[in-house]
C-alpha cells in the first residue's frame, strides 16, 4: 500500500469509530433522560406489575408532562440513533412501549376527569 494513503485510512477509520461511540453516548443520554422522566412519576419500573399511581389532578398532569418528555426523548433515539446498540436494547424498547401506553392512559384519565 502506498505510504501516504495508509495514515489517511487510519485517520478515517478512527473517525468512524469515534462517531459511532459519540452516537451511542448521545443515544444513552436520551434514554437516561427518558428513564428519569418515567421514574419521576411512576411507582415501578417499566413492565413491572406492581405499584399504584395515585389519581389526583397534580399527579395525572405530572404523568402527562413527564411521560410526554420521555416519549419525545425515545422518539428522538429511534429517529436519530436507530442503528445504535442503545436503540436496539430490550430495556430501551420496553421503556418506549411502557411510556407510550402509560402516557395514553394518563391523557385519557385527564380528559375524562376534565383536568
Amino acid at each position: 500500500m502506498n505510504k501516504p494513503i495508509k495514515p489517511l485510512l487510519v485517520v478515517l477509520l478512527a473517525s468512524l469509530v469515534a462517531g459511532c461511540n459519540a452516537a451511542e453516548g448521545d443515544a444513552r443520554k436520551l434514554v437516561d433522560a427518558a428513564r428519569a422522566s418515567w421514574d419521576a412519576v411512576m411507582p415501578a419500573a417499566p413492565g413491572a406489575s406492581t405499584g399504584n399511581l395515585v389519581l389526583n389532578a397534580d399527579k395525572v398532569n405530572a404523568c402527562v408532562k413527564n411521560l410526554q418528555d420521555a416519549s419525545d426523548d425515545l422518539a428522538e433515539v429511534y429517529e436519530k440513533y436507530a442503528n445504535t446498540d442503545v436503540a436496539k436494547a430490550p430495556d430501551t424498547q420496553a421503556l418506549k412501549t411502557a411510556s407510550d401506553r402509560q402516557l395514553a392512559t394518563c391523557k385519557q384519565i385527564k380528559h375524562v376527569q376534565g383536568w
